[in-house]
């Protein structure tokens, strides 16, 4: 969610990304939580990387679309997006 904030005008950049997360959930992720964390999206299609900086995919456009379809209200899109996320995964 972090990083669909970030990169609504153009790529962002880990510090941005961090600065979001802290936003949202007024904790700054380790830098192994990051590094962790946009591995496994880029793993699973939701983000990609071009030089050091990171946007969503056609897919996690989809996914933040969806879950925030709705709503207006930061944590139900969390939450929403937590759970087409979880459903991705058990149809895997």
């Amino acid at each position: 969610m972090a990083i669909a904030f970030a990169s609504q005008k153009s790529s962002a950049g880990r510090k941005e990304i961090s600065e979001i997360a802290d936003g949202i959930n007024h904790a700054v992720p380790t830098n192994r939580e990051l590094e962790e964390s946009i591995k496994w999206l880029i793993q699973n299609g939701i983000i990609s990387e071009t030089n050091k900086k990171f946007s969503l995919s056609d897919y996690g456009k989809k996914l933040i679309n969806n879950a925030n379809s709705n709503t207006n209200i930061i944590f139900e899109i969390w939450k929403n997006l937590e759970t087409e996320i979880d459903e991705k995964l058990k149809n895997e």
